[in-house]
């Protein structure tokens, strides 16, 4: 499990943060240490089903790349991350309906990747919080 604390306090105005190819469960993420934080990449790591929302209080975060995050159904859908920009989920295969209803919740967002996703059935337009035109 990752101290976050721990590079914090080495750390303290810590911008990018890369955890590729970690195993990150049991690590949370919605901890004020990180709160300058505004590039986080965590492609190919492990981390907890309930992942999603540890980072809802990463109020900074504009990139985060999560190319095939390795988790078993993340269920919980996307917290409201307003400052995101760009999110990467290249081979995410963890896609449910839950984080599409949900995904109006990034109000800010300009570039999404999903290449090779896997995706199947439709899209929703109006449902839950998200609206497409």
């Amino acid at each position: 499990m990752l101290e976050l604390q721990t590079l914090h306090n080495f750390f303290p105005n810590l911008k990018h943060l890369d955890l590729t190819f970690n195993n990150l469960q049991g690590t949370s993420f919605g901890s004020y240490y990180l709160n300058n934080l505004e590039q986080l990449l965590l492609d190919y790591s492990t981390v907890d089903d309930n992942f999603l929302q540890s980072i809802g209080a990463l109020v900074s975060l504009r990139i985060l790349s999560m190319q095939q995050l390795n988790a078993s159904q993340l269920t919980q859908g996307w917290p409201h991350l307003k400052s995101l920009k760009r999110l990467v989920l290249i081979r995410s295969t963890t896609l449910n309906y839950k984080m599409w209803q949900t995904m109006g919740n990034l109000i800010s967002l300009e570039d999404l990747s999903m290449y090779d996703c896997q995706l199947s059935g439709p899209i929703p337009t109006a449902q839950g919080t998200i609206n497409l035109p």
